[in-house]
């Protein structure tokens, strides 16, 4: 949308400056709108012309998020952003430790590495869908930035003078130790690694649901 920043991720709701900022912080966009000149005022060209595709998909993971809807489909969210960025998202917004924990979740992936943390898979195969009930493995987020007892999120300065396009929103690890050799059932670890199943025509559904099944 050919809009403000805000204005992309309200998508016409109402401004809740506390929600905005804990999904501003949750989809790891704090730091590209502290380097814009005009912070969450810049404005976004058509089809976001000026902004890379990382920030496109996690522009409009944000206007998923601020919805506050019940049941959240997403389109394998997690494939324009590198590792580390990836991370955060997991903790932050689509495992249970993030925003999202407590609601319906339908996550298009292609990749494994997050399907033990699902109640339930689907895997497109050649034409053929198998669908798998399991009990999840529990997720130990590695750095939650909601898990603070409070509530208080400071605002976003646009006026900030780090001008690191790639600084790392929370405490977590480099980019370099979410690798390919990380075990599935670590404590404290999710790799994330680049696996691509579409050349196979292998493509996979994760679906976390505290509620109810559909």
């Amino acid at each position: 949308m050919n809009d403000t920043v805000r204005k992309n991720i309200l998508f016409g709701r109402d401004y809740d400056e506390a929600h905005y900022n804990r999904v501003v912080d949750a989809c790891a966009l704090a730091e590209d709108i502290n380097n814009w000149t005009g912070g969450d005022q810049t404005i976004i060209g058509e089809r976001g012309i000026n902004i890379s595709g990382g920030q496109k998909a996690r522009l409009a993971l944000a206007r998923t998020v601020y919805s506050k809807a019940d049941i959240y489909v997403l389109d394998d969210p997690l494939s324009a952003v590198d590792a580390h960025v990836k991370r955060h998202i997991l903790d932050n917004v689509i495992m249970d430790s993030g925003l999202l924990g407590g609601k319906i979740r339908i996550v298009s992936v292609n990749a494994e590495h997050i399907l033990p943390y699902c109640n339930q898979v689907i895997r497109l195969d050649s034409g053929k869908a198998s669908v798998t009930k399991q009990d999840p493995q529990e997720f130990q987020p590695r750095a939650n930035i909601h898990s603070a007892e409070s509530d208080e999120v400071q605002p976003h300065d646009p006026e900030s003078t780090d001008s690191s396009e790639n600084a790392d929103l929370t405490p977590v690890s480099p980019a370099a130790e979410c690798s390919d050799n990380t075990e599935l059932d670590s404590s404290d670890e999710l790799s994330t690694p680049d696996d691509d199943n579409t050349s196979s025509g292998i493509h996979e559904w994760g679906k976390w649901d505290n509620l109810r099944y559909i």
